[in-house]
């Protein structure tokens, strides 16, 4: 049992977890979770943003959240004009202490990158993290308008999960 669910028992569990708007490389879908590990961890040190993301993302995955958000961090620095980079450095700060540090960087992002669905998913997704449910909804119902993309079948599932007030 980790120290914040004792600490925060009416919260979920763990903590939002960025989902990158892009696939991972289809060679991972061959590779046993070591190898997986290892692949993206190589190409973050050398490569991109998109590998530093991966990375970060999968160190999520392994509950290690210091360590992704350095990733995200670096991915940011990187690119500064990258929705998918400023986004995960956002999640990353993600802390139920301290959520509003995570919102400060995220919610100005929807002015910046007006169109990038990206951002409001994970802005919904953090919603309902901090139990503001109804403002959770309407993100999520703003993913979903917009139609297809990499979160869309995800945002339908939580606005249908998320109980009506």
């Amino acid at each position: 049992m980790r120290a914040e669910t004792l600490l925060y028992p009416r919260d979920f569990q763990g903590l939002p977890q960025f989902t990158p708007s892009f696939p991972a490389p289809a060679a991972l879908v061959r590779l046993t979770p070591l190898q997986q590990y290892r692949f993206l961890r190589a190409r973050a040190r050398n490569g991109g943003v998109r590998s530093k993301l991966l990375y970060g993302a999968e160190l999520q995955n392994l509950n290690r959240p210091v360590s992704a958000e350095r990733e995200f961090a670096a991915a940011a620095a990187q690119a500064p004009h990258n929705a998918d980079a400023q986004v995960a450095a956002a999640v990353g700060l993600f802390d139920k202490a301290r959520p509003s540090v995570a919102f400060a960087r995220l919610g100005p992002l929807v002015r910046v990158f007006p169109k990038a669905i990206t951002v409001r998913y994970h802005l919904g997704l953090m919603l309902i993290w901090i139990h503001q449910l109804q403002a959770a909804r309407v993100q999520l119902q703003k993913v979903v308008d917009a139609g297809p993309s990499p979160f869309f079948s995800t945002a339908q599932l939580l606005l249908e999960k998320l109980p009506r007030k």
